[in-house]
């Protein structure tokens, strides 16, 4: 978790320097690289080395002019736990719904999902979906649509 934590915050700290950039949809990280023809929001290239068995997609552009990244470990923790709702207080739409005090939790089994963007977000976990595998479609599916 630590590896998937630590890709997200370099993506997401590599693409600080903002320019244009076109909506695009979800994709896989397949090769580690990012390219500025991928992602005019960044100001070079990026070369990004995901853990063994991490699954990684990104979203580039948009009217939110936002990078945003999901990522899961394939051999990750499924077993039924109890966690903390996802949640987001800041001014950006989303499909996270607001934070309460105190924080609400819940009942959830599958794979664990994280999340990050860089404008303004926080690395935490997407929404939870009983039964959720980690797989390519999972992962682009957790990125939220900024989009708008």
């Amino acid at each position: 978790m630590k590896n998937k934590l630590l890709f997200s915050l370099g993506l997401v700290a590599a693409s600080v320097m903002f320019s244009t950039g076109a909506s695009a949809a979800a994709k896989d990280l397949a090769n580690g690289a990012v390219t500025i023809l991928d992602c005019t929001l960044l100001a070079e290239d990026v070369r990004i080395s995901p853990s063994n068995n991490v699954l990684v997609a990104y979203n580039c552009g948009g009217t939110a002019k936002a990078i945003q990244v999901a990522t899961c470990h394939t051999d990750g923790r499924t077993a039924e736990r109890t966690v903390q709702t996802p949640c987001d207080d800041d001014d950006k739409t989303t499909a996270i719904p607001a934070c309460t005090d105190p924080l609400a939790t819940q009942v959830t089994s599958g794979a664990s999902i994280f999340t990050a963007r860089s404008n303004g977000g926080k690395v935490q976990p997407a929404a939870f979906a009983n039964g959720t595998v980690c797989d390519a479609a999972s992962v682009k599916s957790k990125i939220p649509d900024l989009n708008i």
